[in-house]
């Protein structure tokens, strides 16, 4: 059994390795008409996973069994519903369970022997912080796929969204890990990153964790100076953008994105959500139609005919139900309150659970979702005891 553990456990650490090498030839595959290998792969590595649960005593299985009852009484709710589409929910129930499961993995790595579990995870971190800046740079080169028609550069990546939560955590875990000499230009660049990837979330989040990390590195002397100096650079960073917005690209397309927008429903927080409150509002009208006490708890699936609504919190709540959505809405707020303590990644974990509510791809993130938990278990290791 030992050594099955082993030998399991070094097919996941290999696997890990290479997952965001994965998704770049998944977008490839996906966008010459062949199927994806993304989703495949980190089944694999989730069944990996279960197995050495199995291995190391089971004591974590009985701990998902509770999820594993609720997923199987949603579904036998959703053979009642003849307007659902029940893979779709499926694989958002799967996926966001699976974050929880990684955690789990992370924490019972360290657990058992800290010193090759950190081992194993920085390695993890660093090859796949490498593979991400490869991409990114081959995106600014112009190779792969531009994020919005002719607008942004997400190399090969699939998703835009889900590629401004991976620079997000690649960025803290360069910030947090990095001792080299020319550190300050290298988070520039994370920066002209997220500003070429051309994507709200990007651009914003990565913003406020650099202004987080330096404020937090200074001395407290200093820090009325950083203040002053970051509003007169804001200031002067506003007149510009007012004056050129026209001749930068990314910009010029997301004031024009919000004009129609706003065109369209006459609502400020609409156009700013990318039109994500008329379909909420859409799909709530549908769920008040049909409500009953088996929908509130078990969720009404995905009606074939309404738009999705991308806000990880409704997504979940009206596909999945009131418990599912209680589970994963109440892990990230463990997160949040196991890291209180370390300022940085607070700011991170925040940031995740803020996007959720605008931007949403963040429950059902695998991508960028595999790093964050493992970043989580890594950086809020107290005395050598990981709670998971």
């Amino acid at each position: 059994m030992n050594k099955n553990k082993i030998l399991i456990n070094y097919i996941i650490y290999l696997l890990s390795l290479l997952l965001l090498l994965i998704d770049s030839f998944n977008t490839v595959f996906l966008r010459h008409g062949f199927p994806g290998v993304s989703i495949p792969y980190k089944f694999l590595m989730l069944i990996f996973i279960l197995f050495y649960f199995c291995c190391t005593g089971g004591k974590r299985l009985i701990y998902l069994l509770p999820i594993v009852i609720v997923f199987l009484m949603i579904h036998l709710h959703y053979l009642f519903l003849e307007f659902n589409i029940t893979t779709d929910s499926t694989i958002i129930f799967i996926k966001a369970l699976s974050m929880i499961i990684f955690y789990m993995y992370f924490c019972l790595l360290l657990n058992r022997d800290y010193d090759i579990g950190y081992k194993y995870m920085t390695k993890i971190m660093h090859l796949n912080l490498g593979w991400f800046t490869i991409n990114m740079i081959l995106g600014l080169m112009g190779f792969g796929y531009k994020t919005y028609g002719e607008i942004g550069s997400k190399g090969f990546f699939y998703a835009g969204n889900e590629t401004s939560l991976l620079l997000l955590v690649m960025f803290y875990y360069y910030l947090t890990s990095s001792t080299a000499k020319y550190k300050n230009i290298l988070s520039i660049a994370f920066l002209i990153f997220s500003y070429l990837l051309g994507t709200k979330t990007g651009m914003i989040s990565c913003l406020v964790l650099f202004i987080v990390y330096y404020y937090l590195s200074l001395k407290k002397r200093f820090r009325p100076v950083f203040f002053l100096l970051l509003f007169i650079g804001g200031y002067v960073v506003y007149r510009y953008l007012i004056v050129m917005y026209s001749s930068l690209p990314v910009i010029l397309n997301a004031v024009k994105k919000f004009n129609w927008r706003y065109g369209q429903s006459g609502d400020i927080l609409n156009a700013l959500l990318s039109n994500r409150i008329l379909y909420l509002s859409n799909y709530y009208d549908f769920w008040k139609t049909h409500f009953s006490m088996q929908n509130l708890f078990f969720g009404i699936g995905k009606p074939v005919f309404l738009t999705g609504i991308e806000i990880d919190f409704f997504v979940y709540f009206f596909q999945t139900g009131l418990l599912f959505t209680s589970v994963i809405l109440g892990f990230y707020l463990f997160l949040i309150m196991r890291s209180r303590k370390h300022t940085l990644l607070f700011t991170l974990n925040l940031l995740f659970l803020g996007i959720s509510f605008s931007a949403g791809h963040v429950w059902g993130g695998v991508m960028a979702g595999y790093f964050f938990v493992c970043i989580n278990a890594l950086h809020v290791f107290e005395n050598k005891k990981c709670i998971g």
